[in-house]
């Protein structure tokens, strides 16, 4: 009874963290003046910030809580939530640490577990959420869906999930049905909107994504990952005042980071203020040499002057250090045919058109096809191919083991793994896919 009344204390005080303070100071040798205050303290700004979908900044207060309180299983509950949404968020940006991410979330999750003394149905729930968040739909999705129907007070947690996992798929159209019913219920849910806008950012249509995001930052301003993609939308538009706006918004934050530079860069280039934009890209490559974005940047301000000869130099560093970026690709057969290098650019052109078409041809089997055909071996293996040849790796095997779970036998799925297990030097893994895709 005590501790429910000093929750509820809390809970009060933390509106007024100046009052908070107070009376923590006052209370002397209390434990609640200490460090279990302390934690109280972090533990309701976690799940407040939780409650908003401020996923980084929850994680942060929850880890803080666990350093006081190692062995609550509420405290790991709620920080493998807050780590799964961060993977999500992270998914979009950095791949690498969105996979992190959800190692922590599987990490806190266990712990909660073991904690409790074993499953039970809320961990078991928290399961399916963070599997199907990570992309693993056929063990998940139908047991998801069930609990959809079944119990329509979990919607938005089902909803975000499911989701953030046929992004994840690139299963658009089913994406994009989960969002709406989620909007339908709650129009305003910063979370939905916000996944809808990174839905249109992955397709490639900014101008359908900026709408979406302007009304994030409207309802909290505190979203600065929004603000930030919102901004590079505006730049693919043209709107680049607005863009550059953004952009300073988010330097303030990021003040040495390159990608920010280089977008700030292209806009002051647009905007007539070369002189300008290749100062901040010498600054950026005089630290990080081998900076695609910025190579390609420094080349395409270079042929907007005409100088082609200096657009070709940075153009083929560019392509070097992104060979599958259409963009650079495209940047460096329009400098290659200005300078007269009709054979070269030719093929440059054939280069660049390929890469094109399979961006299109990605887009096309996950907006359209697999929600057509969503058991088809035969999809999930393509789009793993060319998920590996566009160099994600880890999601290519992914599609391809999905492929597998659609028809354990489905052969050129065997092959394309087998190949994949030889480059990485797994012998033992190529040799079996090997077997398993001879006649």
């Amino acid at each position: 009874m005590a501790l429910r009344r000093l929750r509820e204390a809390l809970g009060r005080l933390l509106r007024r963290p100046l009052l908070l303070l107070a009376v923590l100071l006052g209370m002397g040798g209390l434990a609640v003046a200490g460090v279990h205050g302390w934690a109280w303290y972090h533990f309701f700004k976690g799940r407040a910030d939780l409650e908003r979908y401020h996923a980084k900044d929850a994680l942060d207060h929850f880890n803080k809580c666990l350093k006081v309180w190692p062995g609550s299983a509420d405290v790991h509950f709620l920080a493998s939530r807050a780590a799964r949404r961060e993977a999500a968020e992270e998914h979009h940006e950095d791949k690498e640490a969105a996979e992190q991410s959800l190692a922590a979330a599987e990490e806190h999750l266990r712990e909660c577990q073991r904690l409790r003394g074993g499953a039970s149905e809320e961990t078991a729930f928290e399961w399916a959420l963070l599997h199907a968040s990570a992309g693993d739909l056929p063990s998940t999705e139908p047991f998801l869906r069930q609990r959809l129907r079944e119990q329509p007070q979990d919607a938005p947690l089902v909803l975000e999930a499911l989701a953030e996992g046929y992004l994840r798929m690139y299963r658009i159209l089913d994406a994009l049905g989960c969002l709406d019913q989620w909007l339908h219920d709650d129009p305003d849910n910063v979370r939905a909107l916000l996944l809808k806008g990174n839905l249109f950012w992955q397709v490639k249509a900014p101008l359908k994504a900026i709408p979406e995001y302007r009304r994030v930052l409207e309802l909290d301003a505190e979203q600065h990952e929004v603000r930030w993609r919102l901004a590079r939308c505006l730049l693919d538009v043209g709107r680049n005042d607005e863009a550059l706006t953004l952009l300073e918004q988010v330097r303030k934050r990021r003040p040495d980071d390159p990608e920010v530079l280089v977008r700030i860069a292209r806009c002051q280039n647009l905007l007539g203020r070369s002189p300008q934009a290749r100062e901040l890209l010498d600054a950026v490559l005089a630290r990080e040499p081998d900076n695609g974005a910025a190579l390609r940047t420094r080349g395409e301000i270079a042929l907007l002057k005409g100088d082609i000869e200096d657009a070709e130099r940075w153009l083929r560093r560019a392509v070097r250090v992104l060979p599958d970026d259409y963009q650079t690709n495209w940047a460096l057969h329009r400098a290659l045919t200005e300078g007269g290098k009709v054979d070269e650019a030719r093929r440059q052109g054939a280069r660049a058109r390929e890469l094109e078409q399979r961006l299109e041809r990605l887009a096309e089997i996950g907006t359209r096809k697999l929600s057509e055909r969503p058991h088809d071996p035969a999809l999930h293996c393509e789009m793993g191919e060319l998920l590996l040849v566009m160099g994600h790796k880890e999601l290519g095997e992914r599609w391809l083991l999905s492929a597998l779970e659609q028809d354990p036998r489905y052969r050129p799925a065997h092959a394309a793994l087998a190949k994949l297990y030889a480059a990485k030097g797994d012998k033992e893994k190529a040799e079996y896919h090997r077997l398993r895709a001879a006649p």
